[in-house]
C-alpha cells in the first residue's frame, strides 16, 4: 500500500479515502464538483478504423459517460487522446456491434474510480486499485493522460 501517495491523492480529490464506499453513483466523498465515486469502463473498439480503445467516466451520477479515444490502454505514460460526445450509459456493461456499421466493441476494463474536476480542463481520476491519472485540456478536441507516477499532486 502506497500510504505517502495515498494521502497526497486524498488532498487533491477532495478526501475520498481507501475506507469509503466504492458503489457506483453513492456520494462517498466530499467537494462541490466531484470527489465521488462513479463508474468507468474501458472498450477495445476494432472494425471501424484504426482499433483504439474508449475510455468512458461517469463525471456526474446518472450522466452520460465523458468519452476519449485512446491509442493504448493501460496509460504508462503521458498520452493523448480525442475527446468524443458523450456515450450512452448502456456501455458501462455492453459488448457486441456498434450501431450503424461501426465495428464493435469489447470491455478491457470497468469498475469504480473517484473523479474530482478542476475547472474546465483538468480532471483528476482514481481507479480501483489506487492507479490515479490526470486529465488536462490541451485545445480543441485534445487531452492528454498522465499517469500519477509522473506528477505531482499535492500542488496548488
Amino acid at each position: 500500500m502506497r500510504r505517502r501517495s495515498d494521502e497526497r491523492y486524498n488532498l487533491a480529490i477532495g478526501q475520498v479515502s481507501d475506507n469509503q464506499s466504492v458503489n457506483a453513483g453513492e456520494n462517498a466523498g466530499a467537494g462541490q464538483r466531484g470527489g465521488f465515486w462513479r463508474r468507468y469502463v474501458v472498450l477495445l473498439h476494432e472494425g471501424f478504423g484504426q482499433a483504439h480503445y474508449d475510455i468512458m467516466l461517469e463525471l456526474e451520477p446518472g450522466a452520460k459517460l465523458a468519452t476519449w479515444q485512446s491509442p493504448a490502454w493501460p496509460i504508462t505514460a503521458r498520452t493523448v487522446t480525442r475527446r468524443l460526445p458523450d456515450h450512452r450509459r448502456e456501455y458501462l456493461e455492453y459488448e457486441g456491434p456498434v450501431s450503424g456499421g461501426r465495428g464493435r466493441v469489447r470491455r478491457i476494463s470497468g469498475g469504480s474510480c473517484a473523479v474530482r474536476q478542476r475547472g474546465d480542463d483538468e480532471i483528476l481520476v482514481r481507479f480501483e486499485g489506487d492507479a490515479v491519472m490526470l486529465l488536462t485540456h490541451e485545445g480543441g478536441g485534445q487531452w492528454a493522460w498522465i499517469p500519477a507516477a509522473n506528477i505531482t499532486l499535492d500542488g496548488p
